[in-house]
């Protein structure tokens, strides 16, 4: 017999996700082959590391753009780039040099803008047919080391020294100054929270990304390191995502000690409350019930709907309170938040609930409830979706079957035997047999 909730061929579980898709319509469009899933901290991925693209370019430098020009309908650009100060590379045979920015389609924003300056890693552009044919010959043409990560755009002055500055250190380090292992490893770890400390977005990412290859952070961090991550993850002058980013760093290197800096961070969208919330319960400091509880009741609904995974840590409240605003929340948005998040416990305690939220009239809870079961999967969700082939208001026993049609019953299970035998409504007992029989031949 096969097992409800195993691992299954991605293929195959596509083209049986497919069927029942086209059978019963877009409300279990979105449902997917299972995948155990935790309550986890989510941050968009940060840019590649400064000393990684150091590495890759051929030549660093600090420069102007000056007049750039469209070639091949758009999609090739060539920018003139005046050289301020060379910070690394080959000595140049020109001050002037020639940068091309390949575009997939002309209607791409250019990372290139005449009258900016910048700090450009560069290799030398491989001769590819495009530019031969759209470029003069006889002229060696740079583009970006790793396209867009490759350049720094610097606003004002105040951005150039600390840029400058933080390359150079890199520079110095890949070069491999200073001399000993133990006095390298000292000047990365000052240049990172160096960084940090800065404000400058583009530092500020770099040296978050380095916090996890910094060896014993936690067992070593100084109260100055201390401030200097506290001050940037609480700085409303930093975009979402590099304070995302701060916070899981945080989290990822057990830095305990700054628990209480994550507290009721200014001007902290949904994402970061969210963020936020579970990194002090990774970091083992909360938030604790009273203090969720207190900001479930406070807020907009965004903010409130994203601290409801918090529910889900030690003493929280668990499964029980998720339940209740599943059911009960009067904003849309927290429901929805609670229904998934109960699929994301993988807990078949959070079943029950899931079974009552399964016959709302909204279609959205429908889907997100359906979702959720299916993440939980395993017999207890098998069973109850085979009640709920039997109970569900409307559409919602032909939807039921559909989900157990995507779990891979075998054609012998009880479950499907009891639907083909005797529910009431002859197109169910339809669909479930050729479903069945579809799937296994």
């Amino acid at each position: 017999m096969q097992t409800v909730g195993g691992k299954h061929g991605a293929a195959r579980a596509g083209r049986l996700a497919a069927w029942v898709a086209a059978l019963l319509g877009p409300a279990l469009a979105v449902v997917a082959p299972h995948v155990a899933v935790a309550v986890t901290i989510d941050a968009p991925p940060l840019a590649p590391r400064l000393p990684a693209i150091v590495k890759r370019a051929s030549l660093v430098v600090l420069g102007d753009v000056g007049a750039m020009s469209e070639h091949d309908d758009g999609r090739l650009l060539l920018g003139q780039l005046r050289v301020a100060r060379e910070l690394h590379g080959r000595p140049m045979e020109s001050s002037v040099l020639a940068v091309v920015e390949e575009r997939r389609f002309a209607a791409v924003s250019p990372f290139l803008r005449t009258g900016r300056r910048v700090v450009a890693f560069l290799v030398v552009a491989r001769p590819t047919t495009q530019l031969r044919r759209a470029l003069p010959p006889g002229q060696v043409y740079y583009r970006f080391a790793e396209e867009r990560w490759g350049l720094i755009d610097l606003p004002d002055a105040d951005a150039e020294g600390p840029v400058v500055a933080a390359v150079e250190g890199w520079i110095a380090l890949t070069r491999g100054e200073p001399a000993t292992p133990v006095e390298r490893a000292a000047a990365e770890r000052r240049l990172v929270f160096t960084e940090i400390g800065t404000g400058q977005p583009r530092l500020v990412e770099d040296g978050a990304a380095a916090l996890a290859g910094l060896p014993d952070l936690a067992a070593t961090l100084t109260d100055s390191e201390r401030e200097t991550l506290a001050r940037a993850v609480r700085r409303t002058d930093l975009p979402e995502r590099l304070r995302l980013g701060l916070v899981k760093a945080i989290a990822d290197a057990h830095l305990r000690s700054l628990a209480d800096a994550l507290r009721d961070l200014p001007g902290a969208g949904p994402s970061l409350v969210r963020a936020s919330a579970l990194a002090r319960a990774e970091l083992g400091s909360g938030p604790d019930r009273t203090e969720i509880d207190t900001a479930l009741r406070t807020g907009d609904a965004a903010h409130r709907a994203a601290l409801v995974p918090a529910l889900l840590q030690p003493g929280a409240g668990g499964i029980p309170a998720v339940s209740e605003l599943a059911l009960q929340d009067p904003a849309r948005e927290v429901r929805l938040a609670a229904i998934q998040t109960l699929g994301e416990s993988g807990s078949s305690e959070a079943l029950p609930t899931l079974g009552k939220t399964f016959g709302d009239p909204d279609a959205e809870v429908r889907k997100t409830t359906a979702q959720a079961i299916y993440t939980i999967g395993g017999r207890p969700a098998a069973e109850l979706l085979g009640e709920l082939a039997f109970a569900a208001p409307g559409d919602g026993q032909r939807q039921a079957v559909g989900m157990l049609l995507l779990l891979e019953l075998d054609r012998d299970d009880p479950l499907i035997v009891r639907i083909r035998d005797t529910h009431p409504d002859a197109s169910v007992r339809k669909l479930v047999t050729t479903g069945i029989e579809g799937h296994h031949h």
